[in-house]
């Protein structure tokens, strides 16, 4: 006879109490578990952070002579990528110029340079016969000349620049001829590391050469620099006889010393609050003579005419900065230099460090310069 079973109802209440208890405390110790191997991950890394701001990355500039100068003249940020700076017609659209090669006197550096003939010369220009043409005729007329100085960073084919240049040499109130230069290190020029003064004897090679080709006519030649290009322009004229300056120079988001620049720069404010800021990041710079620019201590050798650029709301190089160059300019001077223009752009139309070249009275700014240096009217 088959007994039936009956089933404790307790046991199976204590039984479902036990599985929930059991299931209860995983739970927690999961919960538990999750801010621990969370704080595993956040705490090194906070302390990574902390670290690097406050030890290793000031120990790095200070003592790190290639990172220092690398972040100084950024020569190795390769812009525009994957064009070919030695084509700059079908590469950049640049009509009518020339890509040329110049050797500096000791032969040791080479210097990639494009030669961006004015519109009027488009009928001798095309494709084909543009590189054949003679060296002789290539200035064969009376055309101003920019030597155009660029900042740090990419090549003579960065887009801002490129635009000015056509700017210079298109448009119908100017007309000129463009000779830009990529410094040592930067461009298709010799890999050789960029030194303030290596900077300087380079743009003075091209000044030269372009005395040479222009028959010694310096009243054709405005130089013209832009940012870390300033200070090359400003050393390079202050150290050419007053006579062979060239007619004028043109200044573009200028700073007064790689002091001020270093201090007002984006990339300070992650450091500025360091106790050691200036030991760590602003001495190596300037007492470094291969990183120090004193822009202001050389603009009293400028006799030229002088005209500078800046926009209110560059975030790059203040404003302020190039404003106390042109006060350093009006009052160091001498007396029979002409007095220096400055040009401010109102920070509405966003140029920044590098859209001064979009402004539309820019060519009729540059014109009614250039020509008051040429006629010595101010």
């Amino acid at each position: 006879m088959l007994r039936k079973r009956h089933d404790d109802p307790s046991k199976d209440q204590s039984t479902l109490l036990d599985n929930g208890d059991s299931q209860g405390k995983s739970k927690m110790r999961r919960s538990h578990n999750k801010p621990r191997s969370l704080s595993k991950i956040v705490i090194p890394v906070i302390v990574f952070i902390f670290l690097f701001f406050t030890i290793i990355a000031p120990v790095v500039f200070r003592w790190s002579d290639p990172i220092r100068r690398g972040l100084l003249f950024m020569n190795w940020l390769s812009l525009p990528l994957f064009r070919n700076v030695s084509n700059p017609e079908l590469e950049f659209g640049l009509n009518c110029t020339r890509n040329l090669y110049i050797t500096s006197p000791d032969d040791k550096v080479k210097l990639g340079v494009w030669h961006v003939l004015p519109k009027d010369r488009f009928a001798e220009c095309n494709l084909n016969t543009v590189e054949k043409l003679p060296a002789n005729k290539a200035f064969n007329d009376n055309q101003p000349v920019v030597l155009y100085l660029h900042g740090n960073g990419g090549a003579r084919g960065g887009n801002h620049r490129k635009e000015l240049y056509k700017l210079l040499a298109y448009n119908d109130n100017l007309k000129y001829h463009i000779v830009a230069v990529d410094y040592r290190g930067y461009g298709d020029s010799t890999d050789l590391t960029p030194t303030s003064s290596g900077l300087v004897a380079d743009a003075a090679t091209v000044y030269d050469w372009l005395l040479t080709q222009l028959h010694g006519r310096n009243d054709r030649i405005i130089i013209w620099g832009h940012s870390l290009g300033t200070a090359v322009a400003t050393y390079l004229v202050s150290q050419t006889d007053p006579l062979s300056q060239p007619s004028a120079v043109v200044l573009e988001a200028p700073f007064t010393t790689v002091e001020d620049a270093v201090r007002n720069h984006p990339l300070s404010t992650l450091f500025k609050k360091h106790p050691m800021f200036e030991y760590f990041f602003v001495e190596p710079l300037v007492k470094d003579e291969d990183t120090n620019f004193e822009t202001a201590a050389k603009i009293r050798r400028v006799h030229c005419h002088l005209m500078i650029l800046h926009a209110i709301d560059d975030a790059i190089v203040p404003y302020s900065l190039g404003q106390q160059l042109y006060q350093t300019a009006l009052e160091t001077r001498p007396p029979t230099a002409p007095p220096p223009k400055m040009v401010t752009f109102d920070g509405s139309h966003n140029y920044g460090h590098k859209g001064i070249f979009k402004d539309a009275q820019l060519p009729k700014i540059i014109a009614d310069f250039v020509r008051s240096s040429a006629t010595g009217k101010n």
